[in-house]
């Protein structure tokens, strides 16, 4: 899913549907979590697209590194990775983010499956870097 969004992995903004930040996931299930879904929803498309460009170009026309500074005033805040998302650019309108990334992480309450996912995650982290990868998968 990470990969077909195009955004940062256990970036600032984990979630493909919004741009609701890490410091904020703990109100999963709020009505003030609804609201900020709704207000933080990325259907910036063609904001993201052109500032992607624009990284992109300066990455391989002028050489500049992917480690830049630079790059994370444009990138890092919305978690956002200098990948070129093939359906944004041919097909104008169309959203991969909202049709193609069902999210169900704003779907559950807080209460058991909360508690679940933080110690799965934290057995899966404690067993290694491969553990968390094919969760992911």
């Amino acid at each position: 899913r990470v990969l077909l969004a195009t955004i940062r992995n256990l970036g600032k903004a984990p979630c493909p549907r919004c741009y609701i930040l890490k410091e904020d996931i703990h109100l999963l299930g709020t009505i003030r979590d609804e609201k900020k879904r709704e207000t933080l929803a990325r259907t910036d498309e063609h904001i993201r697209n052109g500032t992607i460009r624009r990284v992109r170009d300066w990455i391989f026309r002028l050489g500049r590194s992917v480690a830049s500074k630079t790059f994370d005033f444009y990138l890092l805040a919305r978690s956002w990775t200098p990948t070129s998302n093939a359906f944004s650019d041919r097909l104008s309108g169309f959203g991969p983010i909202q049709n193609a990334c069902p999210d169900f992480m704003h779907a559950f309450e807080l209460g058991v499956f909360k508690a679940f996912f933080i110690h799965l995650l934290r057995i899966l982290y404690a067993h290694g870097d491969a553990a968390i990868s094919k969760l992911n998968e």
